[in-house]
């Protein structure tokens, strides 16, 4: 299996035809994807998009559908909270690094 990255590092034309059968299912079983966390990542992605998208039109969506207002009243509160743990959690890692 090393073989194989070594062989990619020096001679990027290196192709996967010339591979052992072993080596090739190491090398699949290797990139076979992240799973769970990839997931995890996926949705955190989607809700940081859904939430920018919302805060951009908030003004037009606010026009069109005016009872939906509490939405936004609510985005606006949690994105409070959330910036306010963000600063707590940036602020205890610099005591931990700072305290050595």
């Amino acid at each position: 299996m090393i073989s194989v990255i070594v062989a990619l590092i020096i001679s990027p034309s290196f192709t996967f035809l010339s591979l052992k059968s072993s080596s090739r299912s190491a090398w699949n079983s290797l990139c076979k994807g992240l799973g769970f966390f990839s997931y995890i990542f996926l949705i955190i992605i989607v809700g940081f998009s859904l939430v920018g998208f919302l805060k951009t039109f908030e003004n037009d969506l606010l026009n069109y559908f005016p009872q939906t207002e509490y939405i936004f009243e609510l985005l606006n509160i949690q994105l409070e909270y959330l910036a306010e743990s963000v600063k707590n959690i940036i602020v205890i890692i610099n005591d931990l690094v700072n305290s050595y």
